[in-house]
């Protein structure tokens, strides 16, 4: 399953959707981001920080659950593949991304 950085936020932090988030990603074999989600997810969960919703402990908590949870590839060299199949095919680059059709990406 290849998911962004809002849905691994909300794993982490308690809002609307997190307990759906959680029940899908817990049937996912394999979780895949694309390679800046985790820069994402850090600058979303430094922001709630700031905010005193999250403490800085739980931040570095979270973040090193994100690391060992996910799997990421670099985009370079794969990311216009990605995007003509997803149009070709009416799928999210998302969706393309997966393991599912990344051979296809790799060989485009």
């Amino acid at each position: 399953m290849v998911v962004d950085a809002s849905v691994l936020a909300k794993l982490f932090v308690a809002e609307e959707g997190s307990e759906r988030t959680r029940a899908l990603l817990e049937t996912a074999s394999e979780i895949w981001t694309p390679a800046h989600a985790l820069a994402e997810l850090a600058e979303v969960l430094c922001r709630k920080v700031a905010l005193g919703e999250v403490s800085r402990e739980q931040c570095t908590l979270a973040l090193d659950v994100a690391v060992r949870l996910v799997s990421s590839e670099p985009l370079n060299g794969i990311v216009g593949a990605a995007a003509q199949i997803a149009q070709d095919l009416n799928l999210s680059v998302y969706e393309t991304l997966s393991s599912r059709w990344r051979r296809s990406v790799e060989r485009h």
